[in-house]
């Protein structure tokens, strides 16, 4: 089998978008297909998660734009791009 090993980051990322929005990635180990993403507004306060399916790496977080790399089956990289809507908190 594969030796785990004894300790993992706490997290895959921090992106901060352009209204001051802090965007924490979890750490993706291996390759889960899924990544939750957990937002907190400028001063702190958790806004909400989600998931985001096929995504590896978060490049950007805009305003109302998330754009994120993904991989196929067979390795092969793609910009994926999804929209971002805010809710009152």
């Amino acid at each position: 089998g594969i030796d785990l090993p004894e300790e993992m980051p706490a997290f895959g990322g921090i992106r901060m978008d352009t209204e001051g929005y802090i965007w924490v990635l979890d750490y993706d180990w291996p390759r889960s297909g899924k990544k939750r993403v957990v937002c907190y507004n400028p001063s702190g306060n958790l806004v909400g998660e989600f998931f985001l399916d096929g995504v590896s790496e978060v490049l950007e977080v805009g305003e109302n734009h998330l754009i994120g790399l993904g991989f196929d089956e067979f390795e092969v990289p793609s910009v994926l791009v999804f929209s971002v809507t805010r809710g009152p908190e």
